[in-house]
């Protein structure tokens, strides 16, 4: 029994579900509220929002979630009706009730609180007390509501009690807010009703008007009321509770369906293939090939359907991760005594689960640099002709086959001088190698571990640690991380993604006999190498392709061993990263195919640390092919040529 009310696993964890995807409705609507005013339409969304929690809650027994929400939906109905202001300090209250409740259900959802009884009463006064702030009528208000217990019997005879009750629902509806009912509205859609329904109703009408509104109603054979009392309880600690629920995904119920026809397919071609081999004999066998060849193509045809079924199930809108920054952006504003407008777009634009949840904390601390380093202070911006207010912009669109998030801010920018010479004072460079760095290297320092510009260490950044982890949770995922900025206009990290994790489209290669998979996403084009291609300009090795000059670099060599020279190379793979484009050198082209990605595990740790390699799939004639990030080739590539003073090779007109 997971409270005092007997509701089942699956009805608790959709209450938990429903309860925190309501929560991100008031939550986002109280920080647009503060920027907008009181909008009707927000506010009736909150409303409507707060009256779910309060009635499931009701329905399933937890009565402290149940009283504080009603509490905020008393605050929300002063603000919708015109008797109370949206003002900072309202918005305060509501965001630590939204607190409270969040509070309270992780004390349910982890069984410390499993009958949902937490104590609210200071939550409750504190809410009530920001209307008292505004002297409002509404606190006089509050005292002449009654909580109505109602008692409706209806005739053995009646036929149809399930219409009958929802009648007597959408009649007491008209009066107040049904606090719960038992049976639930879920019960009465369902028909599970008998011949009694037990309602408790928050009204300020008297006893004869919920009789006159029940006497419209007919079957109806008694009528019992009462007042009730609601004990009042406080809010729990604030916290979140979706690690605990963990991610859930709605699917279309078409999509289930889809699956399972598919699975029945896989099952058909099984019982075929058996029936098929046991059949066999030396005598038939060109008969059983045939067979065994149409069973192997209509396999591969389901297994792509079962594929593309699967990966429309694991996809989600990046709105279920946007929706929580408004807050965490708004929140921390406050405290640094900053004004910033915070602007989400292409929340719509889905991406697949896994990823979405690895890129929640890198997203945060991505964000709270932007307002805590880049927007400046009103006064600051001020004096240099700029708005008070500044702007963090959270983006997402798909590219390519791949999903691009950049958060941008219009604050002060990066100086890459600053960065350099901090670089030179914490010993992580040295003079002389800061001098060959240019603006974009120099960026790139910020990505270092342990690499700071901050003057003090504050909560919010400036320990140290940040950057460096944001760029390696991304690179786990195959997704690559850049940093445009212009100083004194503002700064952009733009985040690269695979729409998914499970499975990708690569050029298979070969180098030394061993093989290698490059994203398809990541390779502009193919060619053989033609000695006469191959240029040597300024120290480097690079070839001409439409009459540009490439840097042309040898695989093997990139990934730490010795192998022909390049001017030996049989071909060359383009590969494109941000922009910046370089041949690689391999043996031969195997073609492109499908791949598993699989991670590399404990077990190939000392690969896994090899800058440039992602993961490993198994490919069809069992052997292990190595995935490899082309950031982390590109990259390696810099260091070695800035390392030896070669250019940079950014796709010269060859003369």
């Amino acid at each position: 029994m997971i409270s005092e009310f007997e509701i089942t696993d699956e009805d608790f964890q959709f209450f938990l579900q429903e309860a925190e995807e309501l929560l991100a409705v008031l939550e986002e609507g109280a920080v647009r509220l503060e920027r907008t005013g009181a909008d009707p339409a927000t506010v009736q969304e909150m409303f409507r929002a707060a009256h779910t929690i309060k009635g499931s809650a009701a329905t399933v027994g937890y009565r402290a979630v149940a009283e504080l929400t009603h509490a905020l939906e008393t605050v929300l109905n002063e603000v919708r009706e015109g008797r109370a202001s949206v003002t900072p300090a309202l918005i305060d209250v509501v965001l630590e009730g939204i607190d409270g409740l969040r509070g309270l259900l992780v004390g349910v959802s982890s069984l410390e609180d499993m009958k949902g009884e937490g104590d609210v009463e200071a939550a409750v006064k504190k809410l009530m007390s920001v209307l008292d702030a505004q002297e409002t009528a509404t606190s006089a208000e509050v005292t002449r509501r009654e909580s109505l217990g109602i008692t409706v019997k209806f005739d053995p005879s009646c036929p149809m009690p399930a219409v009958r009750a929802y009648q007597v629902i959408m009649a007491l509806e008209g009066l107040g807010t049904i606090i719960s009912s038992s049976p639930s509205t879920e019960d009465i859609e369902a028909e599970r009703v008998k011949d009694t329904l037990e309602v408790l109703l928050e009204t300020e009408q008297g006893e004869e008007a919920v009789r006159q509104a029940l006497s419209e109603v007919s079957d109806i054979a008694e009528v019992l009321l009462g007042a009730r009392e609601e004990p009042s309880r406080p809010a729990a600690v604030p916290e979140s509770f979706s690690q605990l629920t963990g991610w859930t995904i709605r699917v279309d119920i078409k999509v289930l369906d889809n699956l399972m026809n598919l699975v029945g397919e896989l099952v058909i071609d099984r019982t075929r293939l058996a029936q098929v081999l046991s059949e066999g004999t030396s005598e038939n066998w060109q008969d059983t090939v045939g067979q065994l060849e149409r069973i192997s193509s209509h396999i591969g045809r389901v297994a792509t359907q079962l594929q593309e079924e699967l990966m429309t199930a694991r996809m989600l809108p990046v709105d279920n991760l946007f929706r929580k920054f408004p807050r965490m952006v708004r929140d921390l504003a406050r405290s640094l005594g900053k004004k910033v407008d915070f602007v989400v777009r292409g929340g719509e634009t889905e991406l697949d689960r896994s990823v979405l949840q690895a890129i929640g904390d890198p997203l945060i601390h991505i964000l709270r640099n932007a307002v805590d380093h880049g927007i400046e202070p009103a006064d600051e911006r001020a004096a240099r002709g700029k708005p008070e207010t500044g702007t963090v912009q959270l983006s997402a669109h798909h590219e390519d086959n791949r999903i691009i998030i950049s958060v941008r801010d219009d604050g002060r920018g990066i100086d890459a001088r600053t960065i350099v010479e901090s670089a030179v004072r914490k010993g992580l460079l040295n003079p002389e190698e800061a001098d060959r760095l240019d603006e974009e290297d120099a960026i790139d320092l910020l990505f270092e571990p342990g690499f700071s510009t901050a003057e003090s260490v504050n909560e919010i950044s400036g320990r140290g640690v940040g950057l460096d982890v944001v760029r390696k949770n991304i690179e786990k995922v195959n997704g690559t991380v850049e940093v445009r900025s212009v100083p004194g206009e503002g700064t952009e990290f733009v985040i690269s993604l695979p729409l998914t994790l499970a499975i990708t489209n690569c050029l298979l290669v070969t180098v030394e006999e061993r093989v290698y998979a490059i994203p398809l996403t990541s390779v502009r084009e193919t060619r053989r190498v033609r000695p006469s291609e191959i240029k040597r300009i300024t120290g480097t090795t690079g070839i001409v392709i439409r009459n540009k000059v490439l840097p042309l670099v040898s695989l093997s060599n990139l990934l730490g061993d010795e192998g022909k020279p390049v001017t030996d190379a049989s071909y060359a793979v383009v590969v494109s990263v941000g922009g910046e484009e370089l041949a690689v050198t391999v043996d031969s082209l195997v073609g492109e195919q499908e791949v598993v990605i699989k991670s590399l595990g404990q077990y190939l740790m000392n690969v896994a640390s090899i800058t440039g390699i992602s993961g490993a799939t198994i490919l069809g004639n069992g052997r292990l092919a190595l995935i490899l990030d082309v950031h982390g080739l590109v990259k390696r590539w810099r260091r070695a040529a800035g390392a030896t003073g070669e250019a940079r090779g950014r796709g010269a007109a060859a003369g």
